[in-house]
């Protein structure tokens, strides 16, 4: 893992284009001030016409004025957006990612709403607060650069698992809205053969523009798997013609495993942490989901022995859950987590298994959700 020293090195470097060296060495200090661990930090950089670029940083699980500080420090004017950001973060109890973007057109802070765990009445609260929950769209027939339809109706998919803003310091602005699925989404835009055979993803994200006339398609976006990490980085070479072992030197800090890899027209975005923080991680979407009540959850399997932290394990598997709404209940979690475990157990156990256990029928009062993810 890289010393504080050097983390501290590469946030000033990413900084360095767009503000003084004592403004970015105070907004580095600051950014590690407040972070949790050094695994909040991801850096990326964009590969478009041979050309590669940085200057780009996210820090997860952020406080509001970490966010704050980053956009007073780029010069961010029409600060009421990024606040709104922010108070429906707070007011929803969700995760505030915030970060910059110092090399393009103009500088820019992001901030973003993380949802990505929540169940669909939270993601859907979350777009009310924000404004956003009119907008209607069909994914499978959006062209990335063309807005489609945007009428006073409900969503025509499932509300957007993360909302986020570029507040750029020459007053635009811009609202990206991101959906997270189990597989390769089917769009209308032909991707690149490198991403239409990519298998082992632990998931996809397509993100989407608002604009004033409706969402136009962004980027799409594949996810590292832990131990799969070279099926992403063949992609990675595919796509830019250089392995992703050359493109880590662009990192403002040493790098080990490509996380994330995003893509659109307009280049190619690769995603990293510091050398030897966490794993990328099995899956972004949720085994299967459940209820009682008015209480939501998600359900992950993963493999045992790449897994630190578990609610339950079997003899091969890690069971966790992440609440999805804000209700919660220790007691109706544990009686879910032991049925859940024996499910798991009894499939570990079954020769020539299924690809997942059989979690159709959970204990009274439980019931399972169908999936809103493809």
């Amino acid at each position: 893992m890289p010393s504080e020293a050097a983390l501290h090195a590469g946030l000033v470097r990413s900084l360095e284009d767009a503000v003084t060296s004592d403004a970015a060495r105070a907004l580095a200090t600051t950014t590690l001030g407040v972070i949790r661990s050094p695994d909040s930090l991801e850096a990326s950089i964009r590969v478009a016409d041979g050309q590669v670029r940085g200057g780009r940083m996210m820090i997860e699980r952020a406080p509001a004025e970490l966010g704050r500080a980053i956009a007073r420090s780029l010069g961010v004017p029409r600060l009421e957006a990024c606040e709104r950001v922010i108070e429906a973060t707070e007011a929803l109890s969700l995760p505030l990612i915030v970060g910059w973007d110092v090399a393009s057109r103009s500088p820019l802070a992001k901030l973003y709403a993380n949802a990505s765990d929540a169940g669909e009445a939270l993601r859907a609260e979350l777009a009310r607060r924000l404004g956003y929950e009119s907008q209607r769209f069909d994914p499978e027939s959006s062209d990335v650069g063309t807005p489609q339809v945007a009428g006073r109706a409900a969503w025509a998919t499932s509300p957007p698992h993360v909302v986020g803003l570029n507040a750029h310091q020459d007053g635009a602005q811009v609202i990206k809205l991101y959906h997270q699925h189990r597989a390769r989404p089917e769009i209308a835009v032909t991707l690149p053969s490198a991403l239409r055979e990519l298998t082992g993803a632990s998931g996809w994200v397509v993100s989407h523009d608002l604009t004033p006339t409706g969402l136009a398609l962004r980027a799409v976006f594949a996810a590292t798997r832990h131990q799969n990490q070279e099926a992403l980085e063949a992609a990675c070479g595919e796509l830019t013609g250089q392995p992703f072992s050359a493109l880590a030197a662009h990192f403002p800090f040493p790098v080990d495993t490509l996380r994330q890899l995003g893509w659109s027209p307009r280049g190619v975005t690769l995603y990293a942490k510091p050398a030897g923080t966490a794993h990328p991680v099995h899956a972004l979407e949720p085994a299967a989901v459940f209820s009682a009540g008015a209480v939501e959850v998600g359900l992950f399997i993963e493999p045992s022995e790449h897994t630190p932290r578990a609610y339950l394990r079997t003899r091969a598997h890690a069971l966790s859950f992440r609440a999805r709404s804000a209700e919660e209940s220790p007691t109706l979690l544990a009686q879910l987590g032991a049925w859940a475990a024996a499910r798991v157990s009894e499939w570990e156990a079954l020769p020539g298994r299924a690809a997942s256990p059989d979690l159709s029928e959970p204990p009274a009062p439980w019931r399972r959700l169908p999936s809103t993810s493809k």
